[in-house]
């Protein structure tokens, strides 16, 4: 996939004959809205004889107007990992900033996607905004189009459980231990990457040594315990149980993610992991002694174990 990186609009145009079909948004989680759109898009560009194309904004729109804290869902380069997963042949970061901002929504249709992106059709959801304040809309984009020469595509946003798929429903469901129910509303299983890191080797010491991980991750799941599994760079995936808050039984402090590999150990200090939550089993919870919490323990992996082979196959 090629990876357009623009710092400034003013600067960005394609060159040559290259055409695009285009999908607009932040796409944070690429979830099944996502790749609903992204499929439709890939079937556009071959019948346009165009490149498939996501431009999405980097900051979140949201973080720069509105000076809001955002938790997006995964970080922007494992964004662009996701939708190059897709099979999408394009994609472009746009740096969102107050001029970009403050455009009209047809200047910003004319000169930015129709101009710079040689847009010959773009395919959005029912509820797509542009522009300044949003003042675009579905009809506009449909006028604009017949305007400027390229089709526009509206579909019916993709449905689970008759909810309507947004990531600030998964970012909910994931702050709330709904790992499980984030997981259907993603496509795939929801997950965090990030480094292992040197612990205080609280669990060593009572007989569950953990790999304690380091991430960029600005969400992690509700305090409690999870049945994930664990992937090692150099060694693989290994089942596992997770904790995810301050360890309040040793007293507290920050809040960590730590995973006991269920069927495995080792030195895994400096490599890559990633953890996916297959599903909560219980809360965060002060024990009176180190001796009740490796006894819980006990009783949360034999938990876990029928989780994974029930949800995964693993035994």
């Amino acid at each position: 996939m090629e990876k357009v990186d623009v710092e400034f609009f003013q600067n960005f145009s394609f060159s040559g004959d290259l055409k695009t079909v285009c999908a607009l948004g932040n796409f944070d989680g690429v979830h099944l809205g996502h790749r609903k759109i992204i499929a439709t898009l890939k079937e556009k560009a071959a019948q346009h004889g165009a490149k498939s194309c996501a431009i999405t904004f980097d900051p979140h729109p949201q973080k720069f107007l509105k000076n809001k804290t955002v938790h997006l869902l995964m970080p922007f380069d494992e964004r662009l990992a996701l939708l190059e997963k897709s099979g999408i042949e394009m994609a472009v970061r746009l740096e969102f900033c107050e001029s970009l901002s403050l455009m009209p929504p047809e200047r910003f249709i004319k000169e930015i996607m129709v101009e710079k992106a040689a847009m010959t059709a773009i395919v959005v959801g029912p509820r797509f905004g542009f522009g300044n304040k949003r003042r675009g809309n579905v009809d506009l984009l449909r006028e604009l189009g017949d305007k400027f020469g390229f089709e526009t595509v509206v579909l019916e946003p993709a449905m689970v459980g008759g909810e309507r798929v947004s990531s600030s429903r998964i970012r909910e469901l994931i702050l709330t231990g709904h790992t499980d129910e984030a997981s259907e509303l993603l496509g795939y299983c929801y997950y965090i990457k990030g480094v292992v890191e040197e612990g205080e080797k609280r669990g060593r010491e009572i007989g569950f040594p953990t790999v304690n991980l380091k991430t960029r991750w600005e969400i992690l799941p509700k305090p409690g315990v999870y049945a994930t599994v664990t992937e090692i760079e150099g060694h693989g995936r290994e089942r596992s149980i997770t904790n995810i808050g301050n360890r309040p039984t040793f007293g507290g402090g920050k809040t960590v993610a730590e995973s006991h590999l269920l069927d495995a150990e080792g030195n895994f200090y400096g490599k890559k992991v990633t953890v996916e939550f297959v599903k909560r089993v219980r809360n965060e919870k002060k024990f009176g002694s180190a001796d009740e919490l490796s006894r819980q323990i006990t009783k949360d992996i034999e938990r876990v174990r029928d989780v994974l082979e029930k949800k995964t196959g693993d035994k």
